[in-house]
């Protein structure tokens, strides 16, 4: 459970004590309802649930930029391994059949390519819109080139294979090095 979970659970209830309590009307004597205690306990457990439900999220904010710096480095683990299992596909391409080249390409793009390009937005934090954009833009022509294989590789057409997957592999360089350049 979060650690933000429990004081808005707090809050939470606090506003439905205080909403229930209000609701009585005043008696006709005019003295106050005896739900007056019950509304100022729930007044005050909203104010302190509110208050640390506040810090409980700074806090969190502060380890989400530590995890961020992790999940930035399994990030681009995970784009050194597609390109390596890109080389090793491409060491063995001219000895693969087109039903083999397009379960490795599978393999290649669920394992590393797809994974990288889902968690985007840790680029965009690592980064920013700008930089983080350029890395995108090239993974993106990577797959595309990488589906440009399996496509080809589908349709037994080698020739075309190889020469979509070699733009592929040329694009994860080009990423690599352009990531490189940037830190």
């Amino acid at each position: 459970m979060k650690r933000t979970c429990i004081p808005f659970l707090i809050y939470s209830a606090g506003i439905a004590f205080t909403i229930t309590c209000a609701a009585k009307p005043v008696e006709e004597t005019g003295k106050w309802p005896d739900t007056l205690i019950i509304f100022i306990f729930g007044a005050l457990a909203c104010a302190i649930a509110l208050i640390v439900w506040r810090l409980a999220i700074r806090a969190g904010k502060i380890t989400a930029s530590e995890e961020a710096t992790s999940s930035y480095k399994d990030l681009f683990r995970k784009l050194y391994e597609c390109r390596d299992s890109a080389r090793q596909i491409g060491e063995k391409l001219n000895e693969l059949d087109t039903n083999s080249l397009c379960q490795a390409i599978d393999k290649l793009l669920i394992n590393h390519m797809n994974p990288f390009v889902e968690n985007r937005y840790v680029l965009i934090d690592y980064f920013g819109m700008s930089k983080g954009s350029g890395i995108l833009l090239k993974a993106a022509f990577a797959e595309r080139q990488f589906n440009r294989v399996w496509s080809a590789s589908s349709d037994h057409c080698l020739p075309e294979a190889k020469i979509s997957f070699q733009r592929a592999l040329s694009a994860m360089d080009e990423i690599i090095d352009y990531v490189e350049n940037l830190e």
